[in-house]
């Protein structure tokens, strides 16, 4: 090889095929040779184009096996029949194909001496193997899906920091294929950001993948805002949640999250919503200006409430509508609830958030060291009793703990810093056998330990916690990570936690961070369900909350409404609320309203309930304003 780079600097001439091309295509030669030489000289100096339909039309199924379905981003490496197995082995695949054909590309992909031309033309070859890439979105060049798909499925975790592929390098392959210039941004936007629809698992997603936040940073401001509903509803979502981990790109993206705000999917647009607060108000109110004049009523509630919050949101509001936008009727109610809540929040007492007692560094040193012993011991017969080799192994192992040696233990779960003899032993399974060590202890000796998880701990202690800001306070102390701080609040979510911490326990917490709640409340289902559950063991409902909570008992969530109708029964303003509902142009709404009003059994609301009736000419409407009147004592005969 060397010496054909010698040759090709001599003479002019372009060296041939890189060794590692070859082995990248080697699995094509399982195929036939003869198409593995046409492919590896397509790649290499544009001949034989027409290798493009061979690979698309022999033996495709075959190929795209036996390359590892190069076009497809996967949560997982799939397995491969030993007779293709065998097929790969007799052309020099050595090793194990689900790793060793991927390995092959990605030494490719890492060789500084391949040229973008060349990189253009592999992403052309590997997309026509089998039936090309999944993630596709209209607009997106099949052969940039592919090198995004195989380049991610290809990378190991580990290795992801070695990559040199930011997105700009990308970019420069669109340029090479003749993309407008205009289009690029927002074409790299849609590569990287659609979702496979069961992503996850051990492997890299091209959403992952390095150096994306850096190239929005730098041409996000470029992107029409329009693009991006080519993507799917993960897709869209995906582009919020990188935004709300990333300020700078939110304010990068504003013009993108105005659009997404007002999405035609509820998801997306919860998601969009959530973002804005990290946009300073000059910038919202810019970008979020034409959106409204355009918004359909029905895809208008998260925003309507969101902006009906902020300072600046009830002008804007009001100014849409006198320029034509649809979302009047909308506004109007918003603005009923606003005013309701305010008037009667003026008598509601202050929220008092009691202090918290944080978990001690204190232990019985000897009481655990017995505990730990009992532990080791039990251990021992363990292994005996499995009669294995590697349980014989084992045992001998644990015969040489000593004491001094669990007493290292006890220290280092009261704080001393380093290893210790048991960091083997996940710290689940210690505070199973210690009851001596509190949570603080288990997060201490379970920090770094790969299948530590804050959950599974704090499950472990669940019954010693009473307050969420205890946990925090531990955490603080110990694991110091954002993940595990992203954690917390999720501990208390019934809908993802079997074991959720109890509300009367978290609600302190969510006290001082009504952020979190305000989120959850304009969320999806589950997690709208999740808020209102918290804010139920709440001594009063939070202010800033309440907006959002009317909202939702105004909703047509048959799930969350009248959990949310029952919250603000405990609130001055719930009559005044229901008494507006009973004018909303959808019946069901009526409806619900009437009946909100005949569990308050205040009999204030007759005359309300009278003049509705008057008007309501659809039955079950109808059927429920009389029902409410007499449960209110009203004589439904006159």
């Amino acid at each position: 090889m060397i010496f054909d780079r010698l040759k090709s600097a001599l003479s002019g001439q372009q060296a041939g095929p890189s060794h590692r091309l070859s082995q990248a295509l080697l699995p094509v030669s399982a195929v036939s040779h003869q198409l593995h030489a046409r492919a590896v000289a397509f790649v290499h100096d544009g001949s034989n184009p027409e290798v493009l339909l061979e690979l698309n039309t022999a033996n495709a199924p075959d190929l795209d096996q036996l390359m590892m379905r190069p076009g497809q981003a996967k949560s997982w490496t799939h397995g491969l029949h030993i007779d293709l197995q065998k097929r790969l082995a007799a052309v020099g695949v050595t090793g194990e194909p689900p790793l060793a054909v991927p390995q092959a590309r990605f030494a490719f992909y890492r060789d500084t001496s391949v040229s973008q031309p060349q990189f253009l033309r592999f992403g052309y070859l590997l997309a026509a193997v089998g039936n090309g890439p999944n993630r596709r979105v209209d607009g997106v060049p099949l052969w940039l899906t592919t090198l995004l798909n195989d380049l991610s499925g290809v990378t190991s975790r580990d290795a992801v920091r070695e990559l040199q592929w930011p997105p700009e390098r990308f970019a420069d392959l669109l340029r090479h294929d003749h993309a407008p210039e205009a289009d690029i941004p927002g074409t790299v936007l849609l590569a990287v950001s659609e979702r496979e629809a069961r992503s996850g698992g051990r492997m890299i997603q091209p959403h992952q993948l390095p150096g994306i936040d850096n190239y929005l940073l730098g041409f996000g401001h470029l992107i029409v805002p329009g693009v991006v509903s080519r993507l799917s509803v993960d897709g869209r979502t995906g582009i919020a949640e990188r935004a709300t981990a990333n300020p700078a790109v939110a304010r990068v993206l504003a013009p993108v999250l105005a659009q997404l705000a007002g999405d035609v999917a509820k998801a997306v647009r919860s998601a969009a919503v959530s973002v804005l607060p990290l946009l300073p108000d000059d910038v919202l109110v810019a970008v979020l200006r034409p959106v409204l004049q355009t918004l359909p009523t029905a895809q208008g509630g998260e925003l309507i409430e969101y902006l009906s919050r902020t300072p600046f949101g009830g002008a804007l509001l009001d100014e849409a509508v006198a320029a034509g936008a649809r979302l009047g009727p909308a506004v109007a109610r918003a603005n009923a609830r606003r005013e309701a809540l305010q008037a009667a929040s003026a008598d509601e007492p202050p929220l008092l958030v009691p202090p918290f007692t944080p978990f001690s560094d204190d232990l019985d040193h000897e009481s655990a060291v017995r505990e730990l012993r009992a532990f080791v011991d039990g251990e021992i017969e363990r292994w005996v009793r499995v009669g294995t080799r590697h349980g014989v192994e084992k045992a001998k192992e644990n015969r040489k703990l000593t004491d001094d040696d669990l007493r290292q233990v006890v220290a280092c779960a009261t704080g001393r810093r380093g290893g210790h003899p048991l960091a083997d032993f996940n710290a689940n399974v210690l505070g199973r056998a210690v009851p001596s060590f509190n949570l603080l202890h288990l997060l201490r000796l379970g920090a770094g330990q790969r299948n530590a998880r804050v959950g599974y701990l704090v499950h472990t202690r669940i019954d010693d916690i009473d307050d969420l800001r205890q946990v925090e306070d531990a955490l603080r102390r110990s694991w110091n990570t954002e993940t595990a701080f992203d954690e917390l609040p999720q501990l208390a979510m019934a809908s993802r936690y079997w074991g959720a911490i109890e509300p009367v326990v978290s609600w302190p917490w969510f006290a001082t961070r009504p952020d979190v709640l305000q989120g959850w409340l304009t969320g999806d289902a589950s997690d709208v369900g999740d808020a209102l559950t918290v804010l139920n063991a709440f001594p009063s409902l939070p202010p800033s909350l309440l907006p959002s909570v009317a909202a939702v008992a105004m909703s047509r969530s048959r799930r969350n409404r009248p959990v949310a109708q029952q919250l603000l029964a405990r609130h001055g303003a719930a009559r005044a609320l229901a008494e507006q509902g009973l004018s909303d142009t959808v019946g069901e709404l009526r409806a619900a309203s009437a009946g909100w009003l005949a569990d308050l059994g205040d009999a204030d609301a007759v005359p309300a309930l009278r003049a509705a009736l008057a008007k309501e000419k659809r039955e079950v409407p109808r059927a429920a304003l009389l029902n409410a009147l007499q449960d209110l004592g009203d004589d439904i005969s006159a």
